[in-house]
């Protein structure tokens, strides 16, 4: 998924599905709630949560969001795999990198899907003529 200076990549074990779905929203967005998310908690391990129903980017610190699934979902919330681990953890990447946990609550899952995505910034070059 492209952006302006930067490409979003998932984490390892991402579903077709999952990619298929976070590919159509804009990774502007994307980064931009997750930076406003760090900003305002102070911590990198974020999770953002989206929806087929609305345009709206709901951000916060993992840990939280994984409090909120267990208590609205029982002991279900434990097969996501949010618990246990940072997205910097899942995509083996230095704590300070850009990574984040995508929440996809789609109307038709039972479950959310859940991925890791990360931004990697990329520089653009002259083009050599020739």
């Amino acid at each position: 998924m492209q952006g302006s200076g930067f490409d979003l990549l998932f984490g390892p074990n991402t579903s077709k599905d999952c990619q298929d779905f976070v590919q159509k929203l804009p990774a502007d967005a994307i980064l931009r709630a997750y930076r406003d998310t760090r900003a305002a908690y102070g911590t990198n391990d974020i999770a953002l949560v989206l929806s087929d129903q609305t345009p709206d980017i709901m951000g916060g610190p993992r840990k939280d969001c994984a409090q909120h699934l267990r208590q609205v979902m029982g002991r279900r919330a434990l097969e996501l795999g949010i618990h246990n681990s940072s997205a910097q953890s899942i995509a083996s990447l230095p704590s300070e990198s850009e990574a984040m946990w995508l929440v996809l609550d789609i109307r038709r899952m039972d479950l959310p899907i859940m991925c890791v995505v990360y931004a990697v910034p990329y520089e653009f070059g002259e083009v050599a003529s020739g």
